[in-house]
């Protein structure tokens, strides 16, 4: 999981989209029961996001998909712009 999911969704932050009394006990339980590893951006994906196609204008969606490239992740996505570039993702 990428670390702009939680800052791009809102799971954290004032303006959060889920309801989340203790977000980093909630990080904490999601990664011990999961086989999920956050992914913390590196200067060269921040960088690579920025030299995308201009298809996207989001900063945090190019972000993912420069991560996605990087560690040849699969993208759960439905946006329609995301499916423009070449990166692997599910969801239809």
């Amino acid at each position: 999981m990428s670390i702009d999911f939680l800052v791009g969704n809102r799971v954290v932050g004032q303006e959060a989209k889920l309801a989340l009394s203790d977000v980093h006990a909630w990080k904490n339980e999601l990664l011990s029961n999961t086989h999920i590893t956050i992914i913390e951006p590196s200067v060269a994906e921040m960088i690579n996001s920025t030299l995308l196609p201009d298809y996207h204008k989001d900063p945090f969606d190019r972000l993912l998909i420069a991560q996605a490239s990087q560690h040849d992740l699969i993208l759960v996505t439905q946006d329609q712009n995301i499916h423009r570039y070449e990166v692997r993702r599910l969801w239809r």
